[in-house]
C-alpha cells in the first residue's frame, strides 16, 4: 500500500503512530494523522487554514476523556483502522489527479480534510474552522511546491552512442505538473 507514499509521507505515518501511543490508543486513527500533519506542517498550510497543534490536541484529548481507549480487532498493533486506509487510499487518488508521482504530506492533509463524516470534521466543526478553508490553504501549498519543483533546474544525461561522449544538460521542467 505504501509503495507509492514518499519518505516525508511515511514520516508522518511514523510520527501518527506515536501519537497514538502517546494517547494511549492501541490503532494509529485519522485524529493521529492529523496531529502528526500539523506537528511538520512546513508548508504552513494547517495555519494559514486556521488550525495549530495545541488546539487540536486539546480538542482530542477533550473528546477521548473519559473514553475507553479502543483495541485493536484481535490485538493487532499494526492495525489499519479502516477510516485510516481510506484516507491513504484517498490520498492516493489525489496524488494522481494532480499527477504527482508519489504521496506526499500534502496529499495526505487533502484526503484528511476531505472525510466529512469523520472525526476530523468534528474537531475542525468544534474549533470553528471551515474544512473549505483548510483545504484551499493546502491546495494553495501544493501549487507553491508544484511551481518550486518545475522551476528547479535537473540534469538530462545523454547516453553516448559508439565513440560518443555522454552529455549532461541542465534544464528547468518546461511546464509544471498539477
Amino acid at each position: 500500500m505504501f509503495a507509492r507514499f514518499g519518505r516525508e509521507a511515511r514520516r508522518v505515518i511514523e510520527l501518527a503512530e506515536d501519537h497514538a501511543r502517546a494517547l494511549w490508543r492501541p490503532a494509529v486513527g485519522p485524529e493521529h494523522l492529523l496531529l502528526a500533519l500539523l506537528a511538520v506542517d512546513d508548508s504552513g498550510a494547517f495555519v494559514r487554514g486556521g488550525l495549530c497543534f495545541d488546539d487540536v490536541r486539546g480538542r482530542l484529548l477533550e473528546s477521548a476523556s473519559g473514553e475507553p481507549a479502543p483495541s485493536a480487532p484481535n490485538g493487532d498493533p499494526g492495525h489499519l483502522p479502516l477510516r485510516l486506509r481510506t484516507v491513504f487510499r484517498d490520498a492516493f487518488r489525489e496524488a494522481a489527479a494532480l499527477g504527482a508521482r508519489e504521496v506526499t504530506p500534502l496529499h495526505l492533509a487533502l484526503a484528511l480534510v476531505d472525510d466529512p463524516p469523520g472525526e476530523i470534521a468534528l474537531v475542525l466543526r468544534r474549533l470553528d474552522v471551515k474544512a473549505e478553508v483548510v483545504r484551499d490553504a493546502i491546495l494553495e501549498a501544493l501549487l507553491d511546491v508544484t511551481a518550486a519543483e518545475a522551476a528547479e533546474p535537473h540534469k538530462i544525461i545523454r547516453l553516448p552512442r559508439g565513440d560518443e561522449q555522454p552529455v549532461v544538460e541542465t534544464r528547468t521542467r518546461a511546464r509544471a505538473t498539477r
